[in-house]
């Protein structure tokens, strides 16, 4: 199995969400198989948390909605998420 882990456009996959995104093969080729924009999107997702527990909540969910197929967060105006499935 590969372990390249695409980035974002703008933001970088940092520690945490690099071990969550290789635990599995399954949420490391949904995630290498997002657009750089749909990655980029997750990774806001997560980092923009100022709390560790919220983070966490959020890398969490960014595995299992990967593994549904539910592959980007999309945060609007009034904070309000919704799911989209961007893939290639």
């Amino acid at each position: 199995m590969t372990t390249k882990v695409s980035s974002g456009v703008a933001h970088k996959v940092l520690k945490d969400m690099r071990a969550a995104i290789t635990s599995t093969s399954v949420i490391l080729d949904a995630w290498n198989a997002l657009t750089p924009l749909a990655r980029n999107e997750w990774i806001y997702w997560t980092i923009s948390c100022k709390k560790k527990e919220t983070r966490d909540s959020h890398v969490t969910r960014m595995k299992e909605d990967l593994v549904k197929g539910k592959n980007v967060r999309v945060v609007g105006l009034d904070a309000h998420i919704e799911k989209r499935n961007y893939l290639k």
